[in-house]
């Protein structure tokens, strides 16, 4: 009885229907029609091999060899090489694995902080690994020159991870979104009707969009869209001031002045939100960019100026 020893240690009884499949495989990805008189002819001539090594055992290795023998010296050599280019291919996708296995006991000691947004917890890590993962499903699903590019370095391709997955990056439009009301997959949105709801809601919009696709999203024209919803705050000051008797000159300079605070407020809440509020399964804060410096109104440039000064202090 012989044994064929597998590439883990473990023996298996050799199975002569295995030659006769790796042949015919071979025969078939070159487009060659082998009669099945041949393929058999073949598969005899090899099994004599086998048997002229008198052992009790082979490793699989060694019994691929004596395959691609047979056929480069019967004739064949087109389809040996056939055969033994596959042979490359299942090493190749070998490797990747024991590559990816790797990896993943790499990040589950620690994550490896490519991206400074994504954290070192369970999230992250679980994120990491499929992740990895996906990305070596891509590379193995596109052309094989293409692959081995990217492989050797010679071109590279961001975010493979994520190519099947979904789209890449959003310019947000804030105003538009806001005003219309939008839904997170898990409940609509409304209008907010003050400037502290519009802040928090840009900040929801971005967790939002975070989680549906890779890559960064922004606010191109944050300071404008955010400026929109200054006036209502405005007059809802001014209504409640008036209620409590305050008129003439001291109502409007009373009302700019609590409006700074309340904006500021709302300004705060953005930069604690975009430096804490999770996404993507808990593992990322939002990849996001807030675009702003060309106001158009008195309104908006309040925006860029309070915005800026709450930045300066929670960086600082």
């Amino acid at each position: 009885m012989l044994y064929v020893v597998k590439r883990d240690g473990r023996k298996v009884k050799f199975k002569t229907e295995k030659i006769v499949d790796a042949i015919k495989g071979a025969a078939i990805e070159g487009s060659y029609n082998l009669k099945e008189s041949q393929i058999y002819e073949l598969t005899e001539l090899v099994v004599r091999k086998i048997e002229e090594e008198k052992k009790e055992a082979l490793k699989v290795e060694e019994i691929q060899n004596l395959v691609e023998n047979v056929l480069e010296q019967n004739g064949f050599r087109e389809i040996g090489q056939i055969y033994s280019n596959y042979r490359k291919e299942r090493t190749k996708v070998r490797e990747i694995k024991s590559d990816l296995m790797k990896v993943i006991e790499q990040i589950g000691v620690e994550t490896d902080r490519d991206n400074a947004n994504v954290g070192n917890n369970f999230s992250s890590k679980l994120l990491r690994i499929a992740s990895e993962s996906n990305k070596w499903f891509n590379l193995a699903s596109m052309p094989k020159h293409l692959a081995k590019a990217h492989e050797n370095g010679d071109i590279y391709y961001h975010d493979l991870d994520s190519y099947n997955l979904t789209i890449n990056c959003l310019h947000i439009p804030t105003k538009e979104v806001l005003e219309n009301g939008f839904n997170t997959g898990y409940g609509t949105i409304n209008r907010p009707k003050r400037i502290e709801a519009a802040a928090e809601l840009s900040c929801i919009l971005l967790q939002s969009t975070q989680n549906d696709m890779f890559g960064g999203q922004s606010h191109p024209n944050f300071d404008n869209d955010l400026s929109e919803f200054i006036e209502a705050t405005r007059k809802e000051i001014r209504d409640e001031l008036i209620e409590y008797g305050i008129e003439g000159k001291y109502l409007e300079e009373i009302t700019e002045k609590k409006l700074r605070k309340r904006v500021s407020q709302a300004m705060q809440g953005i930069i604690y939100n975009l430096n804490t509020m999770h996404s993507r399964a808990g593992s990322q804060v939002p990849f996001s960019s807030v675009n702003i410096g060309i106001p158009n109104s008195k309104d908006a440039a309040l925006i860029c100026e309070l915005f800026l000064k709450e930045y300066e202090k929670r960086s600082g």
